[in-house]
């Protein structure tokens, strides 16, 4: 997964996906396949394994998460970066990013 926000980057900070499915780790998102996300067996987002890659070794995009999926999985991902410190602060932050994303250059 990558934010359109970064599509002209030349890197980007992604959160992998896997079929290896595990139970035992608490930041993992379980997805099923589906027409609009492009997988063709059940998957987790590895959210405890953020890496940053240079976008010419990126693969081509197969599908786009639903917009659940992506909330869950960035507010995970702000609990392992440590940003936002409650569950308070990580609603705020995520209606925030949300909103930036859907209106980008906009400033209140």
């Amino acid at each position: 997964m990558r934010a359109d926000i970064s599509a002209g980057l030349p890197y980007a900070t992604i959160l992998p996906l896997t079929t290896e499915l595990r139970q035992d780790v608490d930041l993992r998102i379980t997805v099923q396949p589906a027409e609009q996300n492009g997988l063709r067996e059940t998957s987790q987002i590895m959210v405890d394994w953020p890496q940053t890659v240079r976008a010419k070794t990126m693969g081509a995009v197969i599908g786009q998460l639903d917009d659940a999926t992506m909330r869950v999985s960035t507010e995970q991902l702000a609990i392992v970066l440590g940003v936002g410190s409650s569950e308070g602060d990580a609603d705020v932050l995520m209606d925030d990013l949300f909103a930036a994303l859907r209106n980008p250059g906009k400033t209140d």
